[in-house]
C-alpha cells in the first residue's frame, strides 16, 4: 500500500472539501518527518500531529487523529538563515525571519 510521506502532493479536486490541510517540516536530506500538523480543514475530525517518523502507517503522520491526545498544544517556531542553505539548493530569499508563537 502507499505511504503518505516526503513527496505527497496535493490532490486536485479533492472531494473532502477545502482540501486536507497539512505543515510539515522534513529533513532535506533524509526526507525523514522533523514534525508533521495535518488534516487542520476539519472542525469535526481530530488533527494529525507527530514529531519524527510515526511508529504505524504513515511516516508523517496521516490518518492518526491523535491530536486530542496532547494535553498541551504549543508551538514556536525560530527560524534562522543557514549559511549553507545554497550549498544544499535551498532559496534562502525564502526563509521567513519572523518568529510566530501560537497557543
Amino acid at each position: 500500500a502507499d505511504k503518505y510521506d516526503f513527496n505527497g502532493q496535493p490532490v486536485p479536486n479533492a472531494t473532502s472539501g477545502p482540501g486536507f490541510g497539512c505543515l510539515q517540516v522534513h529533513d532535506a536530506k533524509t526526507k525523514a518527518p522533523v514534525l508533521c500538523f495535518n488534516h487542520f480543514n476539519n472542525a469535526v475530525v481530530p488533527c494529525d500531529v507527530g514529531i519524527g517518523k510515526s511508529p504505524v502507517d504513515h511516516p508523517d503522520w496521516t490518518h492518526r487523529r491523535n491530536a486530542r491526545a496532547y494535553k498541551a498544544r504549543r508551538i514556536s517556531v525560530w527560524v534562522k538563515r543557514a549559511p549553507a542553505a545554497r550549498e544544499n539548493g535551498l532559496q534562502d530569499e525564502s526563509v521567513e525571519e519572523n518568529v510566530t508563537s501560537h497557543d
